[in-house]
């Protein structure tokens, strides 16, 4: 933007808002109906603001080129449903401390709260080879894509369906998970009455795709809360799916003995 258009920004958005300053700039304009939050020289964050073409987002000397922004979803329970920003995989972060905070003592719990998995997996790249763990369960959320087609027609292409409990991995694009693993978690579910669903194979995948190549191999499984809106301002999981899926792989840590993975046959 130019030196005269930038002013001549500054001022119309001083009249709209006063107490802004001539000096405020336009950092970004999107949707209309949407809010941003604006902020103005010598304060942290006024209230948001709305324009007759959209929204606009007011920064005075507060940014940089190369500075991160993020929206400021808030958390919030919908009837059933948690909704927030990240739950992908801010849910498989909350299920780890759960399961830390109550790890069974006849194991060696090692938990890892990985970044980057979006990004080459590349936490669960050092974490597990750091660790060498005997086996691993991976704790994420996947989407749905369970809504209905435009046109009324059966929708064949899910991955997962919300209220149907924890996804279960078979098969993704990065990883064939370990079978006695796959069968520890299936028998756990069906044997505490727990509800579960096995994510449909295809593309996507989670930091079990570099884990179970570390080391001479680990073999690992993942289970996944299902999701809508992923990788958007505001998910949207099921509050029923996280506590199933807690139950489900806390149940399964429980069955573990130190001879698991050499009494089990392979499938």
């Amino acid at each position: 933007m130019s030196g005269a258009l930038a002013g001549a920004v500054g001022r119309y958005l001083s009249s709209l808002h006063p107490g802004l300053g001539a000096d405020a700039t336009l950092v970004a304009a999107v949707g209309t109906g949407s809010q941003v939050l604006r902020v103005s020289r010598g304060e942290s964050v006024c209230a948001a603001g709305t324009h007759r073409r959209g929204c606009y987002w007011l920064l005075a000397g507060k940014v940089k080129i190369g500075d991160r922004a993020t929206f400021a979803t808030s958390f919030a329970r919908l009837g059933p449903s948690l909704r927030g920003k990240a739950l992908d995989d801010r849910i498989g972060v909350v299920t780890l401390i759960e399961l830390v905070q109550h790890a069974p003592a006849h194991i060696d719990l090692q938990a890892a709260f990985t970044v980057q998995e979006e990004n080459g997996l590349r936490g669960a790249r050092v974490a597990s080879y750091a660790f060498d763990p005997d086996l691993a369960i991976v704790l994420d959320s996947t989407p749905a894509y369970d809504q209905p087609n435009w046109d009324d027609s059966e929708n064949t292409r899910y991955n997962t369906r919300l209220d149907c409990g924890p996804a279960i991995y078979v098969a993704d694009g990065a990883t064939l998970s370990d079978p006695r693993l796959v069968q520890l978690l299936v028998q756990t579910a069906e044997s505490q009455g727990i509800p579960y669903q096995i994510r449909q194979p295809g593309i996507g995948g989670t930091d079990a795709g570099v884990i179970h190549k570390q080391r001479a191999g680990i073999p690992s499984v993942s289970v996944s809360v299902p999701g809508r809106y992923h990788h958007s301002p505001a998910a949207l999981v099921r509050l029923s799916d996280w506590q199933h899926t807690l139950t489900l792989v806390a149940a399964a840590l429980l069955r573990l003995q130190p001879d698991f993975l050499t009494s089990q046959e392979r499938p």
